[in-house]
């Protein structure tokens, strides 16, 4: 079984407003990520999108599931 950890280490936030995050994780989860990366540019170019495109097709897709109602509840978490 692959060893997939990741864990936020740091956030410094920054005078213009932005932040930079800082993560530690496994050697197995970094390679993961990169290549999640690298299929993403490939669908977003397939589909002539860009990354920020699908990011802002993701963030609404997730904020119309919202307005669904839950079929479980969160506490039972």
């Amino acid at each position: 079984m692959t060893n997939l950890y990741m864990e936020l280490a740091g956030v410094k936030d920054h005078e213009d407003g932005s932040a930079t995050y800082t993560f530690d994780m496994t050697k197995a989860m970094s390679e993961e990520c990169g290549g999640l990366g690298i299929k993403l540019i490939l669908y977003c170019g397939i589909a002539g999108i860009s990354t920020n495109e699908a990011f802002e097709l993701i963030i609404k897709r997730g904020e119309y599931l919202m307005q669904e109602p839950l079929l479980f509840d969160l506490e039972d978490e």
